[in-house]
Formats: structure tokens, sequence, C-alpha cells
């Protein structure tokens, strides 16, 4: 349980740091609100008491851009294991999971714009343990909470389009089990008047 809290530590601090330090040399620049959203495809790599399995990804993802810098994203991603095998059984999951997350994006008016976030999020997942030894297959289902703090740089590409990447811690604190989330995305971005 220490080690959420320590990243969440390191974050702030972060965050404080990289805000104090642009606010002394940035011209206050009135900009519309912008949105954003795309597609992704990410791979989750979770690990815990006797787990360690990758899942592949898909999803819908919004952005909405409260000030320059500041940012609120959610995401509804499909999930699906690689098959994992373990003494005795194969084991198969899909899954849904739904994250939201605050960020907090560097250099404004850059076409490349790194940014932090920290959030929460859902997920429900089906799981199926295939036997080896000619028992029936059992099934599984559960949902779960999990934090995740993460660190993703956004790509200004022409005056529409936008890619990006995220690289997340996440601990799950149904399970105890923790992991990383690498996401791609393209996406659209739209300005309010």
């Amino acid at each position: 349980m220490k080690k959420p809290a320590i990243i969440i530590s390191i974050l702030l601090i972060l965050f404080g740091t990289a805000s104090s330090a642009q606010e002394n040399n940035e011209v206050p620049v009135k900009k519309p609100k912008r949105f954003s959203m795309g597609v992704q495809a990410m791979m989750i790599h979770t690990s815990g008491k006797d787990l360690n399995i990758a899942d592949l990804g898909i999803g819908f993802t919004m952005r909405y851009f409260m000030t320059e810098r500041l940012a609120v994203s959610a995401q509804l991603n499909s999930t699906r294991s690689l098959k994992y095998y373990t003494p005795g059984a194969t084991l198969n999951r899909n899954g849904f999971e739904v994250p939201v997350q605050l960020e907090y994006h560097l250099l404004p008016g850059s076409k490349v714009r790194p940014f932090f976030a920290a959030g929460a999020g859902l997920s429900s997942q089906h799981t199926a343990m295939k036997y080896n030894d000619g028992r029936p297959t059992s099934y599984t289902y559960n949902q779960s909470a999990f934090l995740q703090l993460g660190y993703g740089v956004s790509f200004n590409v022409g005056k529409k389009m936008l890619l990006s990447t995220l690289l997340s811690y996440r601990y799950n604190v149904s399970t105890h089990q923790h992991g990383m989330a690498l996401s791609l995305g393209f996406g659209w971005r739209h300005y309010k008047k």
C-alpha cells in the first residue's frame, strides 16, 4: 500500500515544481477551451500473487481542457488477454474498463505537449480457466477498482489531428495487483467558441 502513496507524493511535487517554474515565464493568453476524442490501442501487464498476464485492448477516449494546462479525460476500453498458461490450465480473460483521470499538460501552445496524469477506474472481467486434466472449465466474473498514475505526450498534427501516448502505473485496489499500461491513440481536436 506504500507504493501508491509514494507515487502520488512524487507527482504532486512534480506538478507543483513544473507549475511554479513555468508560471513565472509565461504571458497569460486566453484561449478557447478544447475538446478531443479519438481511438486508442493499449497493452496492460498485470502481476500479483500467482498472476503475470498481459492484456491487449482497444478503446474510445475523450479529453476536455478546462484551462490551457488542466484537462480531464475518460476512456471506454475493451480488453482481451493473451492466452496465459499456468501449470495444468489455460486462462482466457475478456473485459471492459472505464478510467477517468486528471491531466496536467506542460508547454501550452506547443505541438508536442508532455503531461502528467492521475486517476481511477473501474474494470469488469470475465475469466475462463480451462483445465488440462479434464475438469470442467471454470468461469469467474469480477469487478474491481484501480488507481493509475502516468506520464504521456500529445502530438498536435495539423489543425485537427492529435496523436497521444500514455505510460501509466496501475494499482488494483480490490485485488492488490499492480501493473503497467501503455496506450497509443489517434484523435481529433475540436475548439469551443
